[in-house]
């Protein structure tokens, strides 16, 4: 099921939904970190959203992988291991969020960019690698960026 917007819930406006409700926010897709758009804007370009974010994602693995000189791992796993809250061990850096590493708000935003970030791969890039013809509309494959986005954005990724 989809959600229809604020006009669905309430269908006794007579003359469309308050002024507050027609505000849209704009999503500028040239404001992402560079390891998503700067790939991805000639496929975007070309309206090949399937190929925009395969490219994306993979990007943002590769990256990943020199930022932590991890090759023997990618993707779902390479996230999974590296934003683990466990003390590192010799050869397999951690990225870390910032802040007080004994609260509950850290452990919090810790696990949310570990499972953020292996969802994305998960849900986005095997789908857009794997799926012939993935019938996503402009809209969806940008909300999919959005997604690659914070996979890269969702810690300051500090060793």
């Amino acid at each position: 099921m989809r959600y229809t917007g604020a006009w669905a819930l309430w269908p006794t406006w007579t003359n469309g939904p308050p002024v507050s409700y027609q505000i849209r926010p704009t999503l500028p897709a040239d404001q992402f970190h560079p390891w998503v758009w700067e790939p991805t804007a000639p496929l975007w370009g070309a309206e090949a959203w399937q190929d925009a974010v395969l490219t994306a994602a993979r990007t943002v693995n590769r990256r990943l992988q020199q930022k932590l000189g991890r090759h023997d791992v990618g993707e779902m796993d390479l996230c999974m291991q590296a934003f683990d809250m466990k003390d590192p061990v010799a050869g397999k850096p951690l990225l870390r969020s910032d802040g007080d590493r004994n609260t509950p708000s850290w452990r919090a935003r810790q696990d949310g960019a570990k499972y953020l970030a292996a969802g994305a791969f998960l849900a986005l890039r095997n789908v857009a690698a794997h799926e012939d013809a993935v019938t996503w509309t402009e809209q969806e494959a940008l909300e999919h960026l959005v997604r690659t986005h914070e996979t890269e954005t969702a810690s300051p990724l500090t060793r």
